[in-house]
């Protein structure tokens, strides 16, 4: 029998499923949007329009990983306003 009781995990923010409130704000802006259907989500356009926009070279923060696009909130908001990530 351990002698941790269940709720130990959460009370430690540096375990799995403790409070991350402190990287909450920037952590969302950085984590890695995929496919092509969650980018046009996040720039508020349709897949046909972000399709475009990737094949015509206005999104450079699209990568192909493994056959699908990936980017960042962070990355695509820069994309679009035209400033440094």
């Amino acid at each position: 029998m351990s002698s941790i009781s269940s709720d130990a995990a959460c009370e430690n923010p540096d375990t799995f499923g403790g409070n991350h409130s402190e990287h909450s704000s920037s952590s969302g802006l950085d984590t890695p949007i995929w496919g092509v259907r969650n980018i046009a989500k996040v720039i508020n356009r349709t897949e046909r329009q972000t399709f475009y926009l990737i094949a015509s070279g206005k999104l450079p923060s699209v990568r192909d990983v493994g056959g699908r696009k990936v980017s960042t909130p962070r990355k695509l908001r820069a994309d679009i306003l035209g400033t440094p990530a």
